[in-house]
């Protein structure tokens, strides 16, 4: 939070120029040397929100095959980037929100540039920022805001917010469910290219639009729409049921101004996981009574397991005065107990077994140490390991045949032992398998 000495201001960047607005709502253009990436702040000022351009931001949606969206995090959309796209996970910084869908969990990603993170993460009135948004998320939210009832409905719905140089539009996955929350489909945003695009009907921007609601999963006659649009991209669209607003393209409001005003209504921040603004107590706040759940589970974890630990050693005691009783009983002449079992055992004509035992353990801790190094060569997962008289056995299973023979021949380089492939399965792209030797 800033000191009464500073005064915070929302920043806006819409590629070109950076604007600020303080809390007297009183408007400034900020300067950039050539040498630096953000702007210089007035004396004493702090950032409270930053609102950057979606043209300035990576920007996809995404389909994951999991049941819940809280398995999502920062590592499997870095994998899912580096997988469909030629960028690298290092090179952004993701925020994203999901839903679940039929089949899965579906959503939209959107990147912060690396350098960008840090040089804001390096700069002291920069870093107090608490929300670092993106401009289409925050106004297409801002519009879903003023009509709850249709963000709590169900079905697709249709979101756009026009501005003086173009349009952001969106598809809203509505869904009241308990359990299932409402989430973006996908959202674009388009330029008009020239002034006469805003107003001519038969411009083939209409048409894009068109084909970017279709490619997002809206189909005629089946959402509704909300938001702000000119007469002229009402009549083209024909959306068959409109709940919005119709509003000159000469009265719409810059790109600028709308996103100011939709500054602090964003509902996706950069400022999350590892990379939070305030104080490491701030960020433990909301997680206090989780923590406190969490110790009084070890309390009674703990409680339980002295308990335990004091019936095992009362159990192990009354085990021992059993031992001491039976070696009186048969062996009433010995008055020196130094090994009770080895003594029993040795009066009755047994003999001792610790040799063989040292050297049966030998052996296993050889194999396993042959089967780590061969695991180090080759990619497998271990199912079960047996080892009984001198024979060791291990199943397990890879990704095809000529891992397998690989695998077969690094054991019997490893143990210098006649390694038998005892059993192979061929199925769901898996080989399993079975493998024995003995000394």
């Amino acid at each position: 939070m800033p000191s009464p000495s500073q005064h915070a201001l929302i920043i806006h960047y819409d590629g070109h120029d950076w604007q600020a607005i303080d809390a007297d709502h009183n408007m400034m253009t900020l300067a950039v040397t050539d040498d630096n990436i953000l702007p210089a702040l007035p004396d004493g000022a702090v950032v409270s929100q930053l609102l950057l351009p979606v043209e300035q931001l990576l920007h996809r949606t995404f389909k994951l095959p999991f049941s819940n969206p809280k398995f999502i995090d920062q590592d499997i959309l870095s994998q899912e980037l580096e997988e469909h796209t030629s960028e690298t996970s290092q090179s952004w910084w993701l925020s994203w929100q999901a839903g679940r869908t039929d089949d899965g969990v579906a959503g939209v990603m959107v990147g912060l540039p690396e350098s960008l993170r840090q040089h804001i993460d390096t700069h002291d009135a920069w870093r107090q920022s608490t929300n670092i948004g993106c401009d289409m998320w925050a106004r297409l939210n801002a519009q879903l805001d003023k009509r709850p009832e249709v963000r709590s409905s169900n079905g697709l719905i249709i979101v756009c917010d026009s501005d003086s140089s173009g349009i952001f539009f969106g598809l809203w996955h509505a869904n009241n469910a308990p359990g299932k929350g409402g989430f973006w489909q996908a959202m674009r945003r388009l330029n008009w290219s020239a002034p006469h695009h805003a107003n001519t009907p038969s411009s083939s921007l209409f048409e894009d639009i068109k084909r970017s609601l279709h490619s997002m999963g809206w189909r005629d006659k089946q959402a509704i729409g909300i938001g702000i649009l000119t007469p002229q991209l009402h009549e083209a669209l024909n959306f068959s049921d409109w709940q919005g607003d119709i509003c000159a393209h000469d009265n719409l409001p810059s790109r600028r101004d709308a996103n100011i005003s939709a500054a602090t209504t964003s509902h996706l921040n950069f400022r999350h996981g590892s990379w939070r603004s305030g104080s490491h107590i701030e960020q433990f706040k909301p997680w206090y009574r989780s923590l406190a759940l969490a110790t009084a589970l070890f309390v009674v974890w703990f409680i339980g397991m002295i308990w335990q630990n004091h019936q095992l050693e009362q159990q192990v005691e009354r085990q021992q005065q059993r031992i001491i009783a039976a070696f009186h009983t048969g062996l009433p002449h010995e008055t020196v107990i130094i090994d009770a079992l080895a003594q029993l055992r040795k009066a009755a004509g047994g003999s001792s077994d610790t040799q063989i035992n040292k050297q049966l353990a030998a052996q296993y801790l050889q194999y396993l140490e042959a089967i780590h190094r061969s695991y180090q060569q080759t990619d497998w997962t271990i199912k079960e390991l047996s080892f009984q008289n001198s024979r060791m056995s291990i199943s397990g299973q890879t990704s095809d045949l000529q891992r397998m023979n690989k695998i077969h021949l690094s054991l019997q380089q490893a143990t210098g032992q006649d390694v038998t492939i005892q059993d192979t399965d061929l199925s769901n792209n898996q080989v399993r398998f079975k493998m024995v030797w003995a000394q």
